[in-house]
């Protein structure tokens, strides 16, 4: 009995945290302590993990911890190095922001049963179905009457849709993890998921098409084969087609503030060789909030996205943050973090649903391919994604 009433509040721990993830651009709005909701998620759920470790702990899981532990021990000593934003919870909650994707997927991974994951799938696919249904209909009902409300700047001559989102990006990443999540259900709900496709497609992102092109591309020519280079290099070939828009307005235009991020990311790695400027110094958004000293000192202070009278481009890209941040020690754990995250995803045996590994992997790449140009990867977004990825990968 005292297990399945353990069961049965983790499971609703579970769900009312995943919907407050989905819902907290909203809600933060009328209640701004929400914000911080995923953070204060990512330590409840990861406490609770080790309580239950009783001395066991999967090797690569271990890897995993390992090197986040080691990227924020290299982070708080370049914030010792540059005195900058020297503060215990301005760092504290940088470094969260930092790992709680990862710590949150593995602690739901090694936290959920067969009992508890079908309880939070089953629950979770009935708010996310109406959300949906809700999400579409209002898509063409403000589409055709011209309600600019819910939609972003027009690309291939559709405009792009937000719905109540802050942008059609996050709009385009909670659909994703919406996509795996319905997929993991018992039940079919196939006219939801067709829904749900066509939802990631009006938000009209590079990483939201390239989902769902790999989705079909794994689903209906890999099937349960294993990937290997030739689907990989195939795959690439695919992003750089389809990313041609963000490759030539965020890596090669040296007048977008991405590119300047990521020039001067890796000027701060070499002037602060080998561990960078340390947490919430440069890329992040607690460095935007607690304006660092670092654009002063590399002259980005004037720039418009950059400069402390506007400064919302300034985490909207990951891998300058870490680069800047972390220096190149940094980088290259987080690389092997990476690395060894998608190798739990591929390693999932036995194979018996080929369209859940088809999602799951689409989804990881999708954020991988989408991390280049922006920072999903420490939003609520993001988190809402990895934590179906923790019921994914769960057994």
């Amino acid at each position: 009995m005292i297990k399945g009433v353990k069961n049965s509040l983790y499971s609703i721990f579970i769900i009312i945290s995943a919907i407050l993830v989905v819902m907290e651009a909203s809600i933060s709005r009328v209640f701004p302590i929400i914000d911080y909701y995923d953070e204060m998620f990512s330590i409840i759920i990861f406490v609770m993990f080790l309580c239950d470790l009783h001395g066991k702990i999967n090797k690569n899981i271990f890897k995993i911890i390992l090197a986040l532990c080691l990227l924020i021990i290299i982070g708080t000593f370049g914030n010792l190095m540059t005195d900058i934003n020297l503060n215990a919870f301005i760092m504290g909650v940088d470094a969260l922001g930092v790992i709680k994707v990862f710590i949150s997927l593995i602690s739901i991974k090694e936290l959920t049963n067969r009992t508890t994951k079908k309880a939070i799938v089953s629950a979770l696919s009935f708010f996310i179905s109406i959300f949906i249904l809700i999400c579409f209909l209002f898509y063409f009902v403000t589409y055709s009457g011209g309600n600019s409300e819910f939609f972003s700047e027009a690309r291939f001559g559709i405009k792009s849709y937000s719905f109540i989102m802050t942008n059609p990006g996050e709009l385009g990443y909670l659909l994703m993890g919406m996509f795996l999540l319905l997929t993991l259900d018992t039940k079919k709900r196939l006219l939801i998921k067709m829904m749900t496709l066509f939802l990631i497609l009006t938000t009209t992102k590079g990483p939201q098409i390239l989902f769902v092109l790999i989705f079909l591309f794994l689903k209906f020519f890999i099937g349960k084969k294993r990937i290997n280079s030739i689907h990989l290099i195939s795959i690439t070939i695919i992003t750089l087609i389809i990313g041609q828009y963000q490759i030539h307005n965020y890596l090669l235009n040296e007048t977008s503030v991405r590119y300047i991020l990521n020039l001067t990311s890796l000027q701060i790695a070499k002037d602060h060789f080998p561990i960078g400027s340390g947490l919430a110094t440069f890329g992040s958004e607690l460095s935007r909030v607690y304006y660092s000293d670092i654009y002063y000192q590399y002259n980005l202070s004037s720039i418009w996205g950059i400069s402390p009278v506007y400064s919302y481009f300034i985490n909207d890209n990951y891998w300058a943050m870490i680069l800047g941040q972390f220096g190149f020690i940094g980088c290259m754990l987080m690389i092997y973090v990476l690395y060894k995250t998608y190798y739990l995803i591929k390693s999932v045996k036995p194979l018996v649903n080929v369209e859940e590994k088809s999602v799951a992997t689409a989804l990881y790449f999708a954020f991988i391919i989408g991390s280049v140009g922006s920072a999903y990867l420490t939003s609520s977004s993001g988190l809402f994604c990895f934590m179906i990825l923790g019921l994914y990968l769960a057994v």
